[in-house]
């Protein structure tokens, strides 16, 4: 429950919530009669361009699940390089964060958008990082529960690179709206006299953000590190089985932490949303009882070209089978960890870190009566390393309730005894625009391209070897 409170040092586009207790009341007063902002502040802003029933919608959806998908087990972390006087500290924040993750909520899948991973390029208006920006950009398309920065920003881009700037942001157009965490300087001033683009991802209406927290004045690297490690570790948090509220997760964040609630850095950080809001992360469990026969002691191996069963169940988030749970189940199959590390394109010295990297199988199979078996192929082409590999799922119910889950004690290596002879490839059908597209016909400006492939043993789309990624030629153009 919210009280809304409109205080006069605030431009009028803007409310400020405050939870609804005595303490709350207090505040407010204070703040009207000039005190300093509280630590639990959050603004909704209202702007004459768009109605605040666009607002109530997106924030009503997401509160119903309308979305549901396997975007839910995805967050991303970006990291400015190490140009100018700055070392390696943005991108090295920005993995810890990624493993907190991975160790706080196993059933999330941090990818890294780490700057230094790709090539800087140089123009006449300055330096870019564009293939940087192009996979933030597919994943705002595909979706993210989350989205975390660390680096220099200022009120219309992130870093001197521009690795996501107001234009991106008006751009944007996907239902699926991930919650933001702005670790850098200004994104969201909300009292400037433009608007910002934290705003601008707030209000846009077809895409952005379901909510932000992030800042209005110049913060510090030390203090948003903590701040930011303890917004990731209350994130992901559950109190009596269910999971924290955006206000609640603000207000740890800046209260439990010595370092952080001592120092006047966190009150140029707020909630730019409704403190109501649940993230929408799966709370149900999944899993695993068999892989390729009943679990034991001694890990079974995943082998190159084999196909591996796996049986597995739902639970409740109070750990109860989930009987009545009947959907579909999204199983991810990793190889073994690696080690990555970016270009040091800036002289620097390079990042380096471990993670699964390399998706050995993607699918989709049903659950019934909260219980799944689904079988899958191995490609040819795994790190033959005999270490641990990783099994992530998501599942969803003709409810909507969704469930989450992982398993490790496997290992990936070997080459199956009984390996496929190989036979005819996959069958294939390629058209523009329409099936019924003829050879030779007429298209339009900009057709749509479509390829059906299916293949009993599978697609291999894993990437580790020449010829498997999926791509077309177009003009003698590969793309």
């Amino acid at each position: 429950m919210t009280r809304t409170f409109i205080c006069n040092i605030l431009p009028p586009d803007y409310i400020v919530n405050l939870k609804a207790s005595q303490a709350a009341i207090n505040f407010c007063n204070r703040l009207v009669d000039g005190g300093c902002f509280d630590d639990v502040r959050t603004i909704t802003p209202i702007s004459y361009k768009l109605p605040p029933k666009i607002i109530y919608k997106n924030i009503t959806y997401y509160i119903n699940n309308k979305n549901t998908g396997t975007w839910k087990r995805t967050a991303c972390f970006v990291a400015d390089d190490a140009a100018g006087d700055d070392n390696n500290g943005f991108m090295t924040q920005a993995c810890d964060l990624a493993d907190l993750v991975h160790a706080t909520n196993p059933i999330m899948r941090a990818e890294r958008i780490l700057a230094d991973a790709y090539k800087r390029e140089s123009s006449a208006t300055g330096h870019s990082y564009p293939q940087a920006t192009k996979r933030l950009l597919q994943l705002f398309e595909q979706g993210m529960l989350l989205v975390n920065y660390t680096g220099h920003s200022g009120t219309t881009s992130w870093s001197a690179e521009n690795l996501l700037t107001s234009a991106d942001i008006v751009k944007l157009s996907s239902p699926r709206l991930p919650i933001w965490f702005t670790a850098s300087c200004e994104f969201t001033r909300f009292d400037a006299a433009e608007t910002t683009a934290g705003e601008l991802a707030f209000l846009n209406k077809k895409g952005g953000a379901i909510a932000l927290f992030s800042t209005s004045r110049v913060v510090f690297d030390g203090p948003n590190d903590s701040l930011n490690e303890e917004f990731i570790k209350h994130f992901f948090s559950y109190k009596e089985n269910k999971r924290l509220r955006l206000g609640d997760i603000t207000r740890l964040s800046k209260t439990t932490n010595s370092y952080v609630s001592s120092g006047s850095n966190k009150l140029n950080f707020c909630l730019i949303g409704d403190p109501a809001l649940i993230p929408s992360y799966p709370d149900y469990k999944v899993e695993v009882d068999e892989l390729d026969g009943p679990l034991s002691d001694e890990w079974p191996y995943v082998k190159a070209g084999a196909k591996v069963t796996v049986k597995g169940h739902i639970l409740t988030p109070e750990g109860e089978p989930a009987d009545d749970f009947t959907g579909t189940v999204h199983p991810l199959v990793y190889d073994s960890k690696e080690t990555v590390s970016t270009l040091d394109g800036v002289g620097k010295g390079a990042v380096t870190y471990t993670d699964h990297m390399k998706v050995l199988f993607s699918g989709m199979d049903s659950v019934r009566n909260g219980r799944f078996e689904l079988t899958f192929p191995v490609p040819l082409d795994i790190n033959y390393s005999n270490e641990q590999g990783l099994l992530n799922f998501y599942a969803c119910d003709t409810n909507k309730r969704e469930a989450g889950g992982v398993f490790s004690n496997f290992l990936v290596g070997g080459t199956a005894d009984d390996l496929p002879s190989g036979g005819e490839g996959p069958k294939m059908m390629v058209y523009l625009n329409t099936p019924d597209f003829p050879w030779g016909g007429q298209v339009n400006e900009t057709p749509y391209f479509v390829a059906e492939l299916e293949d009993e043993d599978g697609i291999n789309t894993v990437g580790n070897g020449i010829g498997h990624d999926l791509s077309v030629c177009i003009d003698g153009k590969i793309t």
